[in-house]
């Protein structure tokens, strides 16, 4: 896209114009503010796709007017439209591995805490009851085991004496003998849980058996064996970490090859920097172009102004920012503009010097003047004067 001025030429054969008039004013015109005129120009902007191809499309014509952002072309573009297909779906495929990394993170963190708590709770179970055969029997429940006795022996006694008296009976008649026999049984019952109980007083008293702390201390050793397996599985978690970091990688890389795609895809495209109106068409649709070709110029009638060239006498009462009226003589009007560069090269002597009179050259220098009301019916190409500013 290259900017460049409407109207150089016709500029140049006005300014020629006013030089050859100019060289047969008198000094004293230059010096009382004589009228200047110059070319009506505007910006004008080639407009070129940044890549090579064939036309597809060109949907504007010479004297139509366009909006900033319109597409007015389009390249040939199947190829490219595929690659930016390809470049999605590889970042649809790289997004979907990130997710499913993401979960086995999580699903791996979570199995692992659970196995861990799990794991020390068996230890902790394993440890007490080791502790516990370790300390031996506690005072409590000795003297638990001693009751037992002692409540097991008066019952023990007591089935005695009943059963006693109830031989005496049945030996001399009195019961039966089916009394006699439930008599003995009780005794043998109350005997037996009498026995029973002084061995669990004996085992209380006693302590544990070696192997059954041997056993205790062999679970405490299997119980911590598996929560250094169950803490192991943190190392996983790490490598499902590395495995999301590694997947968000190639999503990045991914995008990035989907940016790289849709940026060559709007290569294709011909887009109006300026609101304006086209006024030159050089390719038709199905020629190859290169990359640069100006296929469209669009000028922007926004953008106006007229050079005028002022005599060095006369450039002191002109200032950048002055207001200025401008006759259009094709209209039979004027406008307003104003002063927005004064060029400090001089161009060119609008008057000689004569030497019977030592006269001296009289210098030019360019002054541009801004249109700023901007009207639709002042065209470029068209001449506008200037009355000049007048010497004090």
């Amino acid at each position: 896209m290259n900017w460049r001025p409407w109207g150089i030429s016709g500029a140049v054969a006005g300014v020629t114009a006013l030089v050859a008039g100019a060289l047969f004013l008198p000094v004293h015109a230059q010096q009382n503010g004589s009228p200047q005129s110059g070319i009506v120009e505007q910006r004008e902007v080639d407009l070129s796709f940044k890549i090579a191809g064939r036309i597809e499309s060109l949907s504007v014509s010479e004297g139509q007017s366009v909006k900033k952002g319109q597409v007015l072309g389009r390249l040939e573009h199947a190829d490219l439209q595929a690659k930016v297909e390809q470049a999605q779906a590889a970042v649809d495929a790289a997004a979907a591995n990130v997710q499913k990394a993401e979960a086995a993170v999580g699903e791996t963190d979570q199995t692992t805490r659970a196995k861990v708590s799990e794991a020390q709770a068996a230890v902790k179970v394993a440890q007490d009851q080791l502790a516990g055969l370790q300390q031996g029997s506690r005072p409590q429940e000795i003297a638990q085991a001693q009751a037992k006795v002692d409540g097991a022996q008066a019952a023990y006694h007591q089935a005695q004496d009943a059963y006693d008296k109830a031989l005496k009976l049945y030996q001399s008649g009195a019961v039966s003998e089916a009394e006699k026999n439930q008599a003995e049984l009780q005794l043998s019952q109350a005997k037996a849980e009498y026995e029973a109980a002084q061995n669990q007083l004996q085992l209380a008293q006693a302590g544990p058996r070696p192997e059954q702390v041997d056993a205790a201390r062999h679970q405490v050793e299997q119980a911590q064996g598996a929560l250094q397996e169950a803490s192991a599985g943190r190392d996983q978690v790490a490598v499902a970490q590395a495995d999301v970091k590694a997947a968000q990688a190639q999503l990045e890389q991914a995008k990035a090859g989907l940016d790289e795609a849709q940026t060559y895809l709007s290569y294709t495209e011909l887009v109006a920097p300026v609101d304006g109106i086209v006024v030159k068409k050089n390719f038709s649709v199905g020629e190859m172009v290169n990359a640069g070709d100006p296929v469209l110029t669009v000028a922007d009638p926004a953008d106006k102004w007229v050079s005028i060239y002022v005599g060095e006498n006369q450039l002191p009462q002109v200032k950048v920012g002055d207001p200025v009226s401008l006759d259009i003589p094709a209209l039979h009007r004027q406008v307003n503009g104003r002063v927005e560069e004064i060029n400090p090269a001089p161009q060119f002597a609008v008057t000689k010097a004569t030497n019977h009179l030592q006269d001296r050259d009289i210098q030019s220098f360019q002054v541009k003047i801004k249109i700023e009301d901007n009207p639709q019916d002042v065209l470029a190409g068209m001449t506008a004067v200037w009355q000049g500013a007048k010497t004090p």
